[in-house]
């Protein structure tokens, strides 16, 4: 039995962050966004991602290993076997957020320090 994670698709189109700022402030700009601050918070989601993706693997790795080389058989290889497969369902998951997250804290700076031209 094989259970399949289904993810949701990954908008094509960010609103800009004037488009936001100004959706919810009423038009006013008043906002600040300290980029040194993001960008850190955001290289720190990148790499908890990253060691995430690399425990799947190795948990992966293991359950595949262990079914193949050891001494299971029946109703618990086909156990380990489903739960191997489980498991690159959500590392595939994984990547996908980690893509999007990427994307989507380029393109949010990409849009503050356009929107900010006008300030510097």
């Amino acid at each position: 039995m094989t259970h399949n994670i289904t993810v949701p698709p990954i908008p094509q189109h960010v609103p800009s962050v004037a488009d936001a700022i100004g959706s919810w402030a009423g038009g006013m700009h008043d906002v600040i966004v300290y980029d040194e601050e993001y960008q850190s918070a955001a290289a720190a989601i990148d790499k908890a991602l990253t060691q995430l993706d690399s425990l799947f693997s190795s948990y992966i790795s293991t359950l595949k290993s262990i079914s193949t080389n050891g001494t299971i058989e029946g109703q618990a290889a086909q156990a380990l076997k489903t739960y191997a497969e489980q498991a690159v369902d959500v590392q595939k998951a994984i990547s996908v957020i980690a893509s999007c997250h990427q994307r989507t804290s380029k393109a949010f700076l990409a849009d503050v320090d356009e929107t900010d031209q006008d300030i510097f």
